[in-house]
């Protein structure tokens, strides 16, 4: 699958959802995850799963506000007995959208339109919209200086053995440098899950990691299993946030919720 073909499936999503709303419409969070996809499919994939996380977990908060099915993440949006956890979950996905996604306004007001349009209208609805929105602001706040910006680069200070370097033909220094920094969603510390420091570079037992690397990594590798090169060559067009989220849409039991740890856990 190619990163054209991903683009050009979510494109057909969003497309069936504009055109189709009676359709399309049985599960507003589900309708909104598919379009927050399409409008995230040109990001590389940690800023495609920051923007799907906040964009989920503001359409969960608007929903359980209305709903109180679950303990709420931010504890701080309430909602008018009967607001439309459907409308709810619509503004607040919009919300969010459109305030990152500026450019794609336009699309984002149009696939608003439709899914409200299929709500009855009356307060239950405005109040739903109102309650979405104010979930998409708090959210949008939360997250405002969160360490995933200003963007950062690395380049070593040394060329000494275990150092990074850039590497041909471009020798570009590292990117995201800046997302060491980015505070997680569903955990108390990027350090609590952090990997034990690697074997010393006079060990046997880097030695032997290195002539494996070097061996299965080599482009001309004859050593290489096929399906390593299907996961590398997969990742490589795919991205975390557009496989699992689609995945997860497969199985409309609970999507608010199962959509919403699916996507905290990859940032």
């Amino acid at each position: 699958m190619s990163r054209i073909s991903v683009v050009s499936a979510i494109s057909t999503i969003i497309v069936f959802l504009l055109l189709y709303p009676g359709v399309a419409s049985a599960d507003a969070v589900s309708d909104w995850n598919a379009i927050m996809l399409a409008t995230t499919a040109s990001q590389n994939p940690f800023a495609q799963a920051r923007f799907a996380a906040i964009t989920q977990l503001a359409v969960f908060e608007a929903v359980n506000a209305c709903t109180g099915h679950y303990k709420p993440y931010l504890g701080s949006i309430s909602a008018p007995v009967g607001a439309s956890p459907d409308a709810a979950a619509s503004a607040a996905a919009h919300d969010v959208l459109k305030s990152y996604f500026p450019a794609s306004a336009a699309t984002l007001d149009a696939a608003l339109a439709v899914s409200l349009a299929a709500i009855p209208n009356g307060p239950a609805k405005a109040d739903g919209v109102t309650v979405g929105q104010a979930a998409a602001a708090a959210m949008i706040a939360l997250r405002a200086s969160d360490g995933s910006a200003p963007p950062a680069t690395f380049l070593p200070s040394s060329s000494e053995p275990g150092v990074w370097q850039p590497t041909p033909p471009a020798f570009s220094p590292g990117i995201l440098f800046q997302w060491r920094n980015v505070i997680p969603f569903g955990i108390r510390s990027s350090k609590q899950f952090r990997s034990g420091l690697p074997p010393a570079l006079t060990s046997s037992k880097y030695t032997q990691s290195y002539m494996e690397v070097k061996a299965v990594g080599d482009v001309n590798s004859t050593q290489r299993p096929q399906d390593r090169a299907d996961v590398a060559r997969f990742f490589n067009v795919a991205s975390a946030a557009y496989v699992w989220n689609s995945v997860v849409q497969q199985h409309r039991c609970g999507p608010c919720v199962h959509i919403i740890h699916n996507n905290a856990a990859f940032s």
